[in-house]
Protein backbone atom coordinates (compact mmCIF):
# COMPACT_ATOMS: atom_id res chain seq x y z
CA UNK A 1 0.00 0.00 0.00
CA UNK A 2 1.13 3.37 -0.97
CA UNK A 3 1.92 5.83 1.65
CA UNK A 4 2.45 9.41 1.35
CA UNK A 5 5.79 10.63 1.88
CA UNK A 6 6.27 13.06 4.80
CA UNK A 7 9.67 14.57 4.82
CA UNK A 8 11.67 14.26 8.47
CA UNK A 9 11.70 17.30 11.21
CA UNK A 10 15.61 17.53 11.11
CA UNK A 11 15.56 21.29 11.73
CA UNK A 12 13.14 20.65 14.76
CA UNK A 13 15.53 17.83 16.16
CA UNK A 14 18.38 19.85 15.30
CA UNK A 15 17.18 22.74 17.36
CA UNK A 16 16.04 20.54 20.00
CA UNK A 17 19.51 18.79 20.23
CA UNK A 18 21.11 22.58 20.79
CA UNK A 19 18.91 23.67 23.07
CA UNK A 20 19.85 20.47 25.59
CA UNK A 21 23.18 20.97 24.85
CA UNK A 22 23.92 25.21 25.52
CA UNK A 23 25.30 26.05 28.20
CA UNK A 24 24.29 29.69 30.55
CA UNK A 25 26.09 32.77 29.74
CA UNK A 26 28.68 33.63 32.44
CA UNK A 27 28.31 37.11 33.92
CA UNK A 28 30.94 39.48 32.56
CA UNK A 29 34.09 39.80 34.60
CA UNK A 30 34.48 43.01 36.60
CA UNK A 31 38.42 44.86 36.05
CA UNK A 32 40.76 43.89 38.31
CA UNK A 33 40.71 46.06 41.63
CA UNK A 34 44.20 48.68 41.04
CA UNK A 35 46.13 48.60 44.81
CA UNK A 36 46.51 52.20 46.25
CA UNK A 37 50.09 53.71 46.49
CA UNK A 38 50.70 55.09 50.17
CA UNK A 39 51.41 58.45 49.45
CA UNK A 40 52.17 61.73 51.38
CA UNK A 41 50.46 64.86 50.45
CA UNK A 42 51.69 68.83 50.62
CA UNK A 43 49.39 71.79 49.82
CA UNK A 44 50.89 74.41 46.84
CA UNK A 45 52.09 77.48 48.88
CA UNK A 46 52.20 81.18 47.76
CA UNK A 47 55.45 82.71 49.09
CA UNK A 48 57.65 85.93 48.84
CA UNK A 49 61.13 84.22 48.13
CA UNK A 50 64.23 86.13 46.66
CA UNK A 51 65.65 84.34 43.33
CA UNK A 52 69.01 83.63 44.36
CA UNK A 53 71.54 84.22 41.91
CA UNK A 54 74.41 81.20 41.22
CA UNK A 55 77.80 81.07 39.85
CA UNK A 56 80.99 80.03 40.41
CA UNK A 57 84.67 81.20 40.70
CA UNK A 58 88.25 80.94 42.28
CA UNK A 59 89.11 81.90 46.49
CA UNK A 60 91.65 84.80 46.21
CA UNK A 61 92.71 86.94 48.67
CA UNK A 62 90.78 90.58 49.61
CA UNK A 63 93.74 92.28 48.53
CA UNK A 64 95.80 91.18 45.40
CA UNK A 65 98.72 93.59 44.24
CA UNK A 66 100.77 93.38 41.42
CA UNK A 67 103.48 95.20 42.47
CA UNK A 68 106.41 96.52 39.82
CA UNK A 69 109.47 98.90 39.45
CA UNK A 70 108.54 102.69 38.84
CA UNK A 71 111.91 102.64 36.05
CA UNK A 72 113.15 100.05 33.75
CA UNK A 73 115.94 98.22 33.90
CA UNK A 74 117.90 94.89 34.04
CA UNK A 75 116.05 93.38 37.46
CA UNK A 76 119.22 92.50 39.32
CA UNK A 77 117.75 89.92 42.07
CA UNK A 78 114.17 88.41 43.32
CA UNK A 79 114.28 87.17 46.87
CA UNK A 80 111.38 85.60 46.83
CA UNK A 81 109.85 82.72 45.54
CA UNK A 82 105.79 81.80 45.23
CA UNK A 83 103.90 81.05 48.22
CA UNK A 84 106.87 82.99 50.21
CA UNK A 85 105.56 84.90 53.30
CA UNK A 86 106.44 88.32 53.52
CA UNK A 87 106.00 91.26 56.11
CA UNK A 88 105.46 94.34 55.73
CA UNK A 89 108.39 96.69 54.53
CA UNK A 90 110.50 93.42 53.23
CA UNK A 91 113.10 93.86 50.21
CA UNK A 92 111.05 91.75 47.44
CA UNK A 93 113.01 92.73 44.55
CA UNK A 94 115.74 94.53 43.13
CA UNK A 95 116.70 96.55 39.77
CA UNK A 96 120.69 96.72 38.78
CA UNK A 97 121.19 99.85 40.10
CA UNK A 98 124.38 101.25 38.69
CA UNK A 99 122.16 103.27 35.29
CA UNK A 100 120.19 104.52 38.56
CA UNK A 101 122.93 105.30 40.46
CA UNK A 102 125.00 107.62 37.22
CA UNK A 103 121.30 109.09 36.62
CA UNK A 104 121.28 109.93 40.20
CA UNK A 105 124.96 111.44 40.09
CA UNK A 106 124.13 113.09 37.56
CA UNK A 107 121.16 115.18 38.95
CA UNK A 108 123.09 116.09 41.64
CA UNK A 109 125.79 117.18 40.13
CA UNK A 110 123.80 119.79 37.84
CA UNK A 111 122.06 120.28 40.77
CA UNK A 112 124.70 121.62 42.38
CA UNK A 113 126.18 123.99 39.40
CA UNK A 114 122.81 125.45 39.30
CA UNK A 115 122.97 126.80 43.05
CA UNK A 116 126.34 127.70 42.72
CA UNK A 117 125.39 129.77 39.57
CA UNK A 118 122.41 131.14 41.50
CA UNK A 119 124.79 132.41 44.11
CA UNK A 120 126.97 134.27 41.53
CA UNK A 121 123.99 135.83 39.72
CA UNK A 122 122.72 136.97 43.03
CA UNK A 123 126.13 138.58 43.62
CA UNK A 124 126.37 140.01 40.52
CA UNK A 125 123.00 141.53 40.79
CA UNK A 126 123.50 143.29 44.01
CA UNK A 127 126.71 144.85 43.02
CA UNK A 128 124.48 145.85 39.97
CA UNK A 129 126.70 144.13 37.37
CA UNK A 130 123.83 142.34 35.43
CA UNK A 131 120.42 142.57 34.43
CA UNK A 132 117.58 141.34 36.15
CA UNK A 133 116.95 138.87 33.86
CA UNK A 134 120.02 136.97 34.48
CA UNK A 135 119.09 136.37 37.85
CA UNK A 136 115.51 135.34 36.92
CA UNK A 137 116.92 133.12 34.54
CA UNK A 138 119.77 131.31 37.03
CA UNK A 139 116.92 130.85 39.46
CA UNK A 140 114.70 129.24 37.52
CA UNK A 141 117.90 126.82 36.34
CA UNK A 142 118.38 126.24 39.98
CA UNK A 143 114.58 125.20 40.60
CA UNK A 144 114.80 123.15 37.78
CA UNK A 145 117.80 121.25 38.74
CA UNK A 146 116.12 120.78 42.07
CA UNK A 147 113.56 119.30 40.53
CA UNK A 148 115.56 116.91 38.53
CA UNK A 149 117.09 115.92 41.45
CA UNK A 150 114.55 115.09 43.82
CA UNK A 151 112.92 113.02 40.99
CA UNK A 152 116.72 111.13 40.16
CA UNK A 153 116.20 110.07 44.06
CA UNK A 154 112.52 109.34 44.16
CA UNK A 155 113.62 106.66 40.99
CA UNK A 156 116.59 105.66 43.29
CA UNK A 157 113.83 104.72 46.03
CA UNK A 158 111.61 102.59 43.51
CA UNK A 159 114.50 100.84 42.36
CA UNK A 160 113.49 97.86 44.44
CA UNK A 161 110.17 96.84 45.51
CA UNK A 162 109.12 96.35 48.91
CA UNK A 163 106.40 94.22 51.01
CA UNK A 164 103.19 96.70 51.36
CA UNK A 165 101.60 94.66 54.05
CA UNK A 166 102.09 91.33 55.77
CA UNK A 167 101.44 89.06 52.99
CA UNK A 168 102.48 85.88 50.78
CA UNK A 169 103.83 85.99 47.69
CA UNK A 170 101.10 84.59 45.03
CA UNK A 171 102.80 84.43 41.98
CA UNK A 172 106.60 85.37 40.55
CA UNK A 173 106.14 87.44 36.85
CA UNK A 174 109.49 87.66 36.14
CA UNK A 175 113.18 85.93 36.86
CA UNK A 176 116.59 87.43 37.85
CA UNK A 177 118.48 88.93 34.66
CA UNK A 178 115.30 90.11 32.91
CA UNK A 179 114.92 93.87 31.30
CA UNK A 180 111.79 95.12 32.45
CA UNK A 181 110.47 98.58 31.69
CA UNK A 182 108.52 100.72 34.14
CA UNK A 183 105.26 99.67 35.62
CA UNK A 184 105.91 96.38 34.28
CA UNK A 185 104.32 93.10 37.09
CA UNK A 186 107.21 92.06 38.63
CA UNK A 187 105.30 90.02 41.82
CA UNK A 188 101.52 88.99 42.85
CA UNK A 189 101.16 89.92 46.66
CA UNK A 190 98.07 88.55 48.35
CA UNK A 191 97.22 90.24 52.02
CA UNK A 192 98.01 88.08 54.56
CA UNK A 193 97.38 88.48 58.60
CA UNK A 194 98.04 92.04 58.95
CA UNK A 195 96.38 92.92 61.97
CA UNK A 196 97.15 95.67 64.90
CA UNK A 197 99.37 97.55 62.04
CA UNK A 198 99.45 101.11 62.15
CA UNK A 199 97.13 102.21 58.67
CA UNK A 200 99.14 104.15 55.90
CA UNK A 201 102.42 104.21 54.70
CA UNK A 202 105.63 103.86 57.25
CA UNK A 203 108.36 103.67 54.66
CA UNK A 204 107.47 100.22 53.05
CA UNK A 205 105.47 101.44 50.07
CA UNK A 206 105.38 99.63 46.97
CA UNK A 207 104.06 100.63 43.40
CA UNK A 208 101.00 98.96 41.37
CA UNK A 209 101.32 98.00 37.62
CA UNK A 210 101.37 101.62 36.44
CA UNK A 211 104.26 102.88 38.51
CA UNK A 212 102.42 105.11 40.75
CA UNK A 213 103.14 104.81 44.86
CA UNK A 214 99.62 103.33 46.53
CA UNK A 215 99.49 104.30 50.43
CA UNK A 216 95.79 103.97 50.25
CA UNK A 217 96.16 100.53 48.82
CA UNK A 218 98.35 99.80 51.65
CA UNK A 219 95.81 101.06 54.38
CA UNK A 220 93.28 98.38 52.82
CA UNK A 221 95.74 95.58 53.33
CA UNK A 222 96.38 96.29 56.71
CA UNK A 223 92.11 96.32 57.54
CA UNK A 224 91.35 93.31 55.73
CA UNK A 225 94.13 91.01 57.56
CA UNK A 226 93.60 87.14 56.19
CA UNK A 227 90.34 88.29 54.58
CA UNK A 228 89.61 85.51 51.49
CA UNK A 229 86.81 86.57 48.55
CA UNK A 230 85.54 84.53 45.73
CA UNK A 231 84.57 86.75 42.53
CA UNK A 232 81.87 85.63 40.25
CA UNK A 233 80.97 86.98 36.58
CA UNK A 234 77.34 87.99 36.51
CA UNK A 235 74.92 88.51 34.14
CA UNK A 236 73.47 92.19 33.97
CA UNK A 237 69.90 90.46 34.39
CA UNK A 238 71.29 89.60 37.67
CA UNK A 239 73.53 91.93 38.87
CA UNK A 240 70.48 94.93 39.07
CA UNK A 241 69.01 92.94 41.64
CA UNK A 242 72.19 92.52 43.80
CA UNK A 243 73.15 95.31 46.25
CA UNK A 244 76.65 95.08 48.79
CA UNK A 245 75.64 93.16 51.58
CA UNK A 246 74.02 90.06 50.21
CA UNK A 247 73.95 86.73 51.98
CA UNK A 248 75.35 84.13 49.88
CA UNK A 249 76.47 80.65 50.43
CA UNK A 250 79.67 79.00 49.23
CA UNK A 251 79.73 75.40 48.41
CA UNK A 252 84.19 73.61 47.51
CA UNK A 253 85.12 70.75 46.22
CA UNK A 254 87.42 71.30 48.56
CA UNK A 255 85.44 71.10 51.63
CA UNK A 256 83.22 68.33 50.83
CA UNK A 257 79.72 68.70 53.11
CA UNK A 258 80.36 72.29 54.23
CA UNK A 259 78.83 75.53 53.35
CA UNK A 260 80.36 78.47 54.22
CA UNK A 261 78.69 81.82 54.45
CA UNK A 262 79.55 85.59 53.01
CA UNK A 263 78.14 88.53 51.75
CA UNK A 264 78.71 90.76 48.48
CA UNK A 265 81.42 92.70 49.26
CA UNK A 266 82.04 95.18 45.93
CA UNK A 267 79.83 95.18 42.39
CA UNK A 268 81.64 96.36 39.49
CA UNK A 269 80.10 99.79 38.17
CA UNK A 270 80.76 98.16 34.15
CA UNK A 271 80.94 95.05 32.61
CA UNK A 272 84.13 93.69 31.61
CA UNK A 273 85.02 93.91 27.77
CA UNK A 274 85.86 90.46 27.25
CA UNK A 275 82.79 88.63 28.70
CA UNK A 276 80.10 91.50 29.10
CA UNK A 277 79.59 90.31 32.89
CA UNK A 278 79.77 92.38 36.05
CA UNK A 279 82.03 90.88 38.39
CA UNK A 280 81.01 90.56 42.26
CA UNK A 281 83.23 89.93 45.29
CA UNK A 282 82.13 87.85 47.73
CA UNK A 283 83.47 87.84 51.04
CA UNK A 284 83.67 84.57 52.98
CA UNK A 285 82.91 84.94 56.91
CA UNK A 286 84.48 82.26 59.60
CA UNK A 287 87.72 81.36 60.54
CA UNK A 288 87.83 78.74 57.96
CA UNK A 289 88.36 81.18 55.12
CA UNK A 290 92.15 82.10 56.10
CA UNK A 291 93.03 78.60 55.69
CA UNK A 292 92.00 78.57 51.93
CA UNK A 293 94.43 78.24 49.25
CA UNK A 294 94.28 80.84 46.18
CA UNK A 295 92.54 79.51 42.96
CA UNK A 296 90.25 76.89 45.08
CA UNK A 297 87.04 76.98 42.62
CA UNK A 298 83.69 77.86 45.01
CA UNK A 299 79.69 77.74 43.81
CA UNK A 300 78.59 80.68 45.37
CA UNK A 301 74.56 81.41 45.49
CA UNK A 302 73.60 84.73 46.16
CA UNK A 303 70.44 85.99 48.07
CA UNK A 304 68.80 89.42 46.76
CA UNK A 305 67.26 91.32 49.47
CA UNK A 306 64.21 92.33 46.80
CA UNK A 307 61.97 89.14 46.91
CA UNK A 308 58.39 88.22 45.00
CA UNK A 309 55.66 86.05 45.25
CA UNK A 310 55.91 82.75 43.95
CA UNK A 311 54.71 79.57 44.58
CA UNK A 312 56.48 76.71 45.85
CA UNK A 313 56.22 72.71 46.43
CA UNK A 314 58.46 70.15 48.15
CA UNK A 315 61.61 69.42 46.59
CA UNK A 316 60.45 66.20 47.60
CA UNK A 317 57.44 66.26 45.13
CA UNK A 318 59.31 66.66 41.66
CA UNK A 319 60.33 63.69 39.51
CA UNK A 320 61.45 64.32 35.88
CA UNK A 321 63.35 66.99 36.21
CA UNK A 322 65.59 68.44 33.76
CA UNK A 323 66.60 71.78 33.68
CA UNK A 324 63.89 74.16 33.76
CA UNK A 325 61.29 71.33 33.42
CA UNK A 326 59.73 69.05 35.70
CA UNK A 327 56.37 67.01 36.81
CA UNK A 328 54.33 66.49 39.85
CA UNK A 329 51.68 64.56 40.80
CA UNK A 330 48.27 66.82 41.26
CA UNK A 331 46.02 65.30 44.08
CA UNK A 332 42.21 65.03 43.29
CA UNK A 333 39.16 66.73 45.45
CA UNK A 334 38.77 63.69 46.43
CA UNK A 335 42.39 62.51 47.38
CA UNK A 336 42.30 59.08 45.68
CA UNK A 337 43.44 59.88 42.39
CA UNK A 338 46.23 61.75 40.85
CA UNK A 339 47.25 63.55 38.04
CA UNK A 340 50.45 64.04 36.66
CA UNK A 341 51.25 68.18 35.83
CA UNK A 342 54.53 69.42 33.86
CA UNK A 343 55.80 72.25 35.48
CA UNK A 344 58.17 75.46 34.82
CA UNK A 345 60.91 75.38 37.16
CA UNK A 346 62.10 79.27 38.42
CA UNK A 347 64.62 78.17 40.96
CA UNK A 348 65.18 76.11 43.74
CA UNK A 349 65.28 77.58 47.72
CA UNK A 350 66.21 75.20 50.18
CA UNK A 351 64.25 72.42 50.40
CA UNK A 352 61.12 73.74 48.18
CA UNK A 353 60.89 74.51 44.68
CA UNK A 354 59.40 77.22 43.16
CA UNK A 355 57.27 76.99 40.08
CA UNK A 356 56.32 79.30 37.02
CA UNK A 357 53.74 77.62 35.67
CA UNK A 358 52.13 74.49 35.60
CA UNK A 359 49.48 74.14 38.82
CA UNK A 360 46.75 76.59 38.09
CA UNK A 361 43.77 75.26 40.26
CA UNK A 362 45.82 72.80 41.90
CA UNK A 363 45.60 72.66 46.00
CA UNK A 364 47.74 69.52 46.64
CA UNK A 365 50.56 67.32 44.98
CA UNK A 366 52.23 64.57 45.91
CA UNK A 367 55.27 65.06 48.33
CA UNK A 368 56.64 61.16 49.54
CA UNK A 369 55.92 58.53 46.95
CA UNK A 370 55.63 60.35 43.83
CA UNK A 371 58.04 57.80 42.04
CA UNK A 372 56.13 54.84 42.42
CA UNK A 373 53.17 56.40 40.67
CA UNK A 374 51.61 56.81 37.14
CA UNK A 375 48.50 58.72 35.59
CA UNK A 376 46.63 55.45 36.62
CA UNK A 377 47.77 54.79 39.77
CA UNK A 378 44.87 55.12 43.15
CA UNK A 379 46.60 56.78 46.21
CA UNK A 380 45.89 56.02 49.94
CA UNK A 381 47.05 59.63 51.87
CA UNK A 382 49.02 59.00 54.77
CA UNK A 383 49.94 61.11 57.92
Amino acid sequence: MHRPFNPPCFPLVLAAALAACSVPDAPAASPPAVAAVPVRIAPVAREVLARPVHASGRVGYAAETRLSFKVGGVVARILVDDGARVRRGQVLARLDPREIDAQLSSAESARVKAERDLDRARTLRREDAVPGEVLENATTAAEVARANADAARFNRRFSEIRAPGDGVVLARLVETGEVVGPGTPILMVGAGDDEGRPEGPTGGESLAADGSAEPGRNRAIGRVGAARVVRIGVADRDVVRLAVGDAATLRLDALPGQTLKGAVDEIAPAATSTTGAFEVTVRIDGGVAASLASGVVARVAVTPRAAEPVTTVPLSALVDADGARGRVFAVAADRKRVSPRSVDIAFLAGERVAIAGGLDGVAHVVSEGAAYLDEHSAIAVTP
